[in-house]
């Protein structure tokens, strides 16, 4: 069999095909659809992949510094960028933190003092 062609992709999923051919009873070496006929057609494409003509580049925001994550929030990178989560006692979005009163919000280990 031929090698494999080029991916039909550039940059992420695609396929790839190559020239099949099968020996016939009398040597011949015959087309993919003669070689079905006679129950013997390997595979003349398959699945590729193919990162060469990717202009993404993978960057991790939290270590670039790039984010926009709240002075008191953690900074956690993904596959298709980041998010933030404020810290333990702060409340919000991770992008805005506020500190949270824990007497409000009854998250506290005290005492009732009434």
């Amino acid at each position: 069999q031929e090698a494999w062609g080029a991916c039909s992709t550039t940059c992420g999923s695609g396929t790839h095909a190559r020239l099949v051919t099968c020996p016939r009873s009398d040597g011949v070496m015959v087309s993919v659809g003669q070689c079905a006929a006679l129950g013997q057609a390997p595979p003349s494409s398959e699945a590729c992949t193919s990162a060469a003509g990717c202009s993404d580049k993978i960057v991790n925001e939290c270590a670039a510094g790039s984010h926009t994550c709240a002075e008191d929030a953690v900074c956690s990178d993904e596959v298709n960028g980041y998010t933030c989560a404020c810290n333990p006692g702060f409340l919000g979005s991770g992008h805005l933190c506020v500190d949270a009163d824990e007497c409000v919000i009854a998250s506290h280990n005290c005492a009732d003092k009434s």
